[in-house]
């Protein structure tokens, strides 16, 4: 190995070792100020309700530090003869090292007195260990690490400061959270044992469903979650109804489809059926009040001429019922045009 390269092979080392100690700095800093943002964080948190995502966040950022510290002490670059300048002050060599590079890279780098230099830096060199001159030790700034450190440890036992709103909103939160896991899996179990065949029956399940996983997630305060609790009971109510118009008009359009079972028909059925129609008309918001009126007139007139049809084992009561049932069909068509 040439005298030139022994004295770039010790710069080289030197270089590195400096990048080392930098990084091993840096990491102890970074260390410092996560451990005072974990601590400034922590003190809020004792004192303001504020989110925990918001000290996970301090804490994963504190430990990132460290890391980014040493990161970036370690992709410093050091100029060859920024090295050599930093061993000649730090080992007394008086520039002999720094002569020695600008020397080596000059145009007469093969004179005598260029030759002279550059072996008397070799052998000046050749005493330098960069593990000595940078020693791995504990900057100061490990002190107030540990202190800050001490510090989170005795906040860490500190109570939180709430008031009690705060606690009284947790409590309701918890209680909500509760209902909305109940009533997901019970719409869950609901679907799993009796799967609905209608199409208001399907779409009630699904909205006490979504109103379960939006109590589950536990942000609604009380009077959000009271407030969408008795909508979707309005809304379960108005779904009843109409299931049961569906239910009565299915009922008599199946009476006039079947003029047999029609013409055997009691007096007290085909009262209840028009008690049924009359009762789920009742229910009925989207009709014009004229138009429901005449529908309960028309009842009103079956259910009279309901009462005075003659006995079903004789012709004219068979046929008294027929044209009944057909009737009260014709009615269940005309509430069904109507959105019924």
């Amino acid at each position: 190995m040439s005298e030139t390269q022994v004295i770039y092979s010790k710069i080289g080392a030197t270089a590195n070792r400096r990048k080392l100690q930098r990084g091993w700095q840096n990491m102890w800093l970074g260390l410092l100020i996560g451990v005072c943002l974990w601590l400034a964080a922590l003190g809020v948190y004792k004192l303001v309700p504020i989110p925990q995502a918001t000290l996970h966040w301090a804490g994963a950022i504190g430990l990132a530090l460290p890391l980014a510290g040493l990161l970036f002490g370690l992709a410093k670059r050091f100029a060859d003869s920024d090295t050599a300048r930093w061993l000649d002050r730090e080992s007394g060599l008086k520039e002999r090292l720094s002569t020695a590079v600008e020397l080596s890279n000059s145009a007469s780098k093969n004179s005598p007195w260029s030759a002279l230099v550059i072996h008397d830096a070799a052998k000046a060199v050749g005493e330098i260990e960069p593990k000595k001159l940078l020693p791995l030790r504990l900057p100061k700034v490990c002190h107030w690490t540990l202190l800050v450190l001490a510090a989170c440890v005795g906040l860490g036992f500190v109570p939180e400061h709430r008031s009690k709103a705060h606690l009284d909103q947790q409590r309701n939160s918890a209680i909500i959270e509760d209902v909305g896991q109940n009533l997901e899996r019970l719409t869950k179990l609901q679907v799993k044992v009796s799967p609905p065949h209608l199409e208001l029956t399907e779409n009630a399940l699904e909205s006490v469903q979504e109103l379960g996983k939006e109590f589950k997630k536990g942000k609604l305060v009380r009077d959000e979650a009271m407030a969408k609790l008795s909508s979707l009971a309005e809304q379960l109510r108005d779904q009843s109804s109409k299931l049961g118009q569906a239910r009565t008009l299915k009922k008599m359009q199946q009476a006039a489809r079947t003029p047999s079972a029609a013409g055997r028909q009691t007096k007290a059925a085909i009262q209840q059926q028009l008690d049924e129609f009359k009762k789920s008309l009742g229910d009925a918001k989207d009709v014009k009040p004229e138009q429901l009126d005449d529908l309960k007139h028309k009842m009103e007139s079956m259910k009279d001429a309901a009462a005075g049809l003659p006995d079903a084992s004789s012709p004219e009561g068979q046929q008294g019922r027929q044209q009944l049932a057909q009737s009260l069909a014709d009615l269940a068509r005309r509430a069904e045009q109507m959105g019924l």
